[in-house]
């Protein structure tokens, strides 16, 4: 056991420890700065989009009189249906350790034309298998 230890603290005194990260600070007014700016921003507002996937699915299952606890996002459709400049119909599937994998029909309304911050979820009906 100590012997593996002591070849790892070996290896990594001998290799150094690489990695890749830059310690150089980026402006926000940069082209890089910019684009890292945009990435975070956009994985915050995936992040609520999927908060708000969740929260569709688990209402829907407590007034349908489902027990499936908290359910997971797992994937969202491509848009099936355009029911508006900014609705969309989409196949939501959500998992849980109770349920199971669980679609759903949603209609998607989103607040920028884009289609890509959701303003609220419906769900229309939950799909059998």
């Amino acid at each position: 056991m100590h012997y593996k230890l002591l070849t790892l603290v070996v290896l990594i005194a001998l290799t150094g420890c690489q990695s890749h990260v830059t310690t150089i600070p980026v402006s926000r007014n940069s082209e890089m700065g910019r684009a890292m700016a945009d990435m975070d921003a956009a994985q915050k507002q995936y992040q609520k989009n999927v908060a708000l996937y969740r929260k569709a699915m688990m209402d829907y299952e407590k007034t349908h009189g489902g027990d499936c606890g908290n359910i997971f996002f797992s994937r969202l459709s491509q848009p099936i249906e355009v029911v508006g400049p900014r609705a969309r119909i989409h196949d939501l599937q959500g998992s849980s350790r109770r349920c199971g994998y669980q679609d759903y029909r949603v209609k998607i309304a989103y607040a920028d034309d884009k289609c890509f911050v959701v303003d609220s979820v419906e769900v229309l009906e939950k799909r059998t298998k």
